[in-house]
């Protein structure tokens, strides 16, 4: 937790559950002795500011370490300042997520837009870095409506669809819920994406889409988000998965030889 400064183990001192050594306990077995001494963690610190450097409170802070699944994180107080605490001896990667803070822009350190460009910082055992600053600039957002065409070709919204923000390299950006058949993305740094969209989970109804009703990123319609601007409208329809019967027409004239169509 965040109450002390230790860093997560396996009994007995492994750092992993593949390196951790099981304990056989039979029926009716009292088993003690099994201690463990936790390691002092190393901690990550800094500030976060905006452009004018007013500090910015409510910021999420997220150390990722190479290899790992899930990152520690931490949060900015009201003078921006925040420390990340029980961090293993490796290499990280450091988040900003404003979306507690205001209408900034997703950032790494130091001043990336994407994980993949971020500076990795490397830490030592019980090593305390600081001066991991960041300055925030403005976020920009995309926001629409996400319907479904029914075979009859009516058109409803397609609540609680996910909507899939990717970037260039194939990356996701960020994810969020149409509840309502609407959604928005927020928070976003500047650059080029394009948009997945798939239907609820537990429905076969619809085709998922990507943006501009494309069945590949290759061939999807690219959208620039632009700093502290806002897109509106950018919506999609997912057409059916069933095909409407329909009774055949037959044009041409009926001649020996001759060719007709349905």
């Amino acid at each position: 937790g965040f109450s002390d400064n230790f860093v997560d183990q396996w009994w007995s001192g492994a750092s992993t559950q593949a390196d951790a050594q099981y304990i056989a306990v039979e029926a009716g077995s009292q088993l003690s002795g099994y201690d463990l001494a936790l390691v002092p963690g190393a901690t990550i610190s800094g500030t976060v500011t905006d452009a004018s450097h007013a500090p910015l409170a409510n910021v999420t802070v997220s150390a990722l370490r190479s290899g790992d699944l899930y990152p520690i994180s931490g949060f900015t107080d009201e003078d921006g300042r925040f420390t990340i605490p029980s961090l293993a001896a490796g290499d990280y990667t450091v988040a900003f997520d404003p979306s507690g803070a205001g209408a900034y822009a997703m950032s790494w350190w130091n001043g990336a837009s994407t994980p993949s460009t971020a500076t990795v910082i490397d830490v030592a055992e019980g090593q305390a870095i600081t001066d991991i600053d960041a300055t925030l600039g403005a976020g920009g957002s995309i926001s629409g409506t996400v319907t479904g065409l029914t075979a009859n070709g009516a058109v409803f919204p397609a609540n609680n669809a996910t909507v899939y923000l990717i970037r260039p390299d194939g990356s996701e950006a960020t994810e969020t819920y149409a509840g309502d058949g609407t959604y928005t993305l927020a928070n976003l740094a500047p650059g080029k994406y394009t948009i997945r969209f798939e239907p609820q989970g537990d429905t076969t109804d619809f085709v998922a889409q990507w943006l501009g009703n494309k069945s590949t990123q290759a061939a999807a319609k690219t959208i620039t988000v632009k700093a502290g601007k806002s897109l509106s409208g950018v919506d999609l329809t997912m057409p059916s998965t069933t095909l409407a019967s329909a009774i055949p027409t037959i044009t041409g004239k009926a001649i020996v030889g001759r060719t007709l169509h349905a």
